[in-house]
């Protein structure tokens, strides 16, 4: 397991696990400047965009979902996802940051098929997409943008989130929100009005993010800086699935036996009963990390973070039951996709060089 977590989770006295952190952070810090200056140093010019498919609309583009993979071909969460995308009205633009083995069997789903090379990961994949779209004329001002990747397992129930934000009139709709190193709006699933993408506020953080594969920079500057700038702008969101919806949850778990529901990470420690501790793990944690459980026991959330196991969340016990309540919910097949998705990574252990240093250290 990653040496940041274990060593935190034995430091007892409040003052030296201030200082760890601290330390923590500085490393982190550390990084993020050593990756700008070796970015800067080599020069080197990212490779444009690869359009695959543009497919000429039959009707208005009021709404496009930006939605980013990884892979060489399509698995069934992709196709899933696909489907309720183009179900809730959304014409599509798939972003690979691979190269697809067989780009002509993609889905008539997929109206856009961009590769992005991996420039700067889901958050670089998300501006080279934009400016891409824009180039081509395929955004208009009434435009909403769903921006989406396949971090997360997307189960059944889906479909009516994607629904509500094609509906809203809000310019700027979050699924979930974090509390964790200050408050932001997660990056997986969040969307934008065209009025909102092509004001100041999202053009000067599109100028100013780096193209960096650094976990830590994407989460600053990517959707920690964005969050903060379209706040100063003005801009206020709607979030589907914040503090308040929790809140509630967090009411049903404490009236509720359910073994499944009750577990949360290990290193946050016990929540229940008092009301107070669940207030106070609202406002510190990642939300979307800390409620999975319950949120998919009580049939409420249909999404699950792929990195519950590999960033040492949550152990492997805990996921084989989140698998069985998935298989009660949704059947045994796609309780066996999630569980290959969240364990298939392994616990980050595997990983060698500065990769494994980063990771073991908890820098990145």
């Amino acid at each position: 397991m990653a040496l940041a977590p274990l060593v935190r989770s034995r430091l007892k006295n409040p003052v030296t696990a201030a200082l760890y952190q601290s330390l923590i952070a500085s490393l982190q810090q550390l990084s993020i400047w050593y990756d700008l200056c070796r970015a800067g140093w080599s020069r080197t010019v990212p490779p444009p965009v690869r359009h695959v498919r543009h497919t000429a609309a039959d009707k208005p583009l009021d709404r496009i979902a930006i939605f980013v993979i990884y892979a060489e071909v399509l698995d069934a969460n992709h196709r899933r996802t696909l489907t309720a995308l183009h179900g809730a009205g959304y014409a599509v633009a798939l972003v690979n940051n691979k190269s697809f083995r067989n780009p002509e069997s993609l889905p008539q789903e997929a109206a856009f098929v961009i590769e992005s090379h991996n420039v700067g990961r889901d958050i670089g994949a998300y501006i080279r997409a934009v400016r891409s779209l824009q180039a081509s004329g395929a955004l208009l001002e009434r435009t909403r943008i769903l921006f989406l990747n396949d971090s997360v397992v997307y189960l059944p129930g889906m479909d009516a989130v994607f629904a509500t934000m094609a509906a809203a009139p809000e310019d700027w709709i979050g699924t979930t929100e974090s509390r964790q190193g200050g408050h932001y709006l997660n990056s997986w699933c969040f969307q934008l009005s065209a009025a909102v993408v092509r004001g100041d506020a999202f053009a000067r953080w599109a100028g100013r993010f780096a193209f960096l594969a650094n976990r830590v920079y994407l989460i600053r500057a990517g959707e920690i800086r964005l969050t903060r700038m379209l706040l100063a702008a003005g801009v206020r969101p709607r979030v589907l699935f914040g503090s308040d919806f929790w809140a509630g949850l967090c009411d049903q778990i404490a009236r509720s036996d359910h073994v499944v529901a009750r577990i949360i990470p290990r290193n946050l420690g016990e929540l229940y009963p008092k009301r107070e501790h669940a207030e106070r793990f609202l406002h510190k944690a990642n939300q979307t990390h800390l409620f999975t459980f319950p949120g998919v026991a009580f049939g409420v959330f249909p999404f699950v973070k792929k990195d519950l196991y590999y960033r040492d969340v949550f152990s492997q016990e805990h996921v084989e039951l989140l698998c069985a309540e998935i298989a009660t919910h949704h059947g045994q097949k796609i309780a066996t996709e999630c569980r290959q998705s969240l364990l298939g990574r392994g616990d980050g252990g595997a990983l060698s060089g500065w990769a494994g240093l980063r990771w073991r250290l908890g820098i990145d």
